[in-house]
């Protein structure tokens, strides 16, 4: 199904915030020429598979003398049952005309080893966001990067992307062995307590306080491999990076790369806490996500509903 929509204004937005015109050109010219598409995500939530992509886009001026970028989105329509290289089944979608890839954001040179991407929105003020900052800083440099959302105040989420040398030696079981050796250099414990304190200082500083964090781990290399963890307690973050299996999840998404071509894969911390498969993204733009991944996207379908009945 096609659905034409209204994706963004030259209006002050809710943020205080206004995009230019030649920022909306540029954003429909990327649409239609760049070989890469948006997807389309419910309410910005990193955990819920896509449910269509946008595949057109263009800019027309409104009647109030401002402009808006207009998009044409394909919601996906049935899935089929597939088998992973694992053996588990898993739900797939795709367009029906249109196999060009999804957007993914890949973070390739990191200067620091690791970088850290806040919205601001989930900071009570800029003071305290550079307080955040701050404290993260005492113990290691790292390189700040940004979340844009349109929510007024977006549950909180920071991704930290590592790169693959610190993937291999400050998280998981390889760390803990690392540290019973002659270090040569002191970049990998202060990897760790940079991505240790970076997790406490967001549960300290990010608005709302009521709402769970999500945690996104990210890796890029010929694909994005996400580790994912949403949360009230950074402890529980802390004893997901540590998971002696940890490794075993790089390997499987490696195994379902080779079968799949994949461009981005994410797997999920449990409440088992266990590292689960969630969903990925192809390079023919194709979802595929597991079972548990389209329930609680069913759900959050359900209550969104809920809420505009009520409205």
């Amino acid at each position: 199904m096609k659905i034409k929509a209204i994706a963004a204004t030259t209006h002050i937005d809710k943020q205080n915030m206004r995009i230019t015109k030649e920022a909306l050109e540029n954003a429909a010219k990327d649409i239609r020429e760049s070989g890469t598409v948006p997807a389309m995500k419910i309410e910005h939530d990193s955990i819920i598979p896509p449910i269509g992509k946008i595949i057109d886009g263009w800019v027309e001026k409104r009647e109030d003398g401002e402009y808006q970028l207009v998009v044409t989105q394909e919601v996906f329509g049935d899935f089929s049952k597939v088998t992973l290289p694992d053996g588990s089944t898993a739900f797939l979608e795709s367009s029906e005309d249109d196999e060009r890839p999804f957007v993914v954001e890949k973070e390739i040179q990191l200067l620091n080893g690791f970088k850290i991407s806040v919205d601001y929105a989930n900071f009570e003020s800029e003071d305290d966001y550079k307080k955040f900052r701050d404290e993260i800083k005492e113990v290691g440099e790292f390189e700040e990067g940004i979340i844009g959302r349109k929510s007024l105040i977006p549950d909180p989420e920071m991704i930290i992307a590592l790169s693959e040398f610190v993937l291999a030696t400050t998280i998981g079981k390889k760390f803990l062995e690392k540290l019973t050796d002659t270090i040569l250099d002191d970049t990998i414990p202060k990897a760790y307590e940079g991505i240790k304190r970076a997790v406490f200082t967001m549960a300290k500083y990010s608005i709302p306080k009521n709402r769970p964090i999500t945690y996104v781990f990210l890796v890029s290399g010929i694909f994005n491999v996400q580790l994912v963890v949403r949360t009230t307690d950074p402890h529980k973050v802390m004893t997901a990076i540590l998971q002696d299996n940890l490794s075993e999840v790089i390997e499987k998404a490696q195994e379902f790369h080779k079968v799949l071509d994949i461009s981005e894969i994410q797997f999920l911390f449990s409440e088992k806490e266990e590292w689960e498969f969630n969903y990925l993204l192809t390079n023919k733009g194709e979802v595929i996500g597991s079972p548990a991944s389209h329930s609680r996207r069913e759900k959050k379908i359900e209550l969104l509903n809920q809420q505009l009945t009520e409205k």
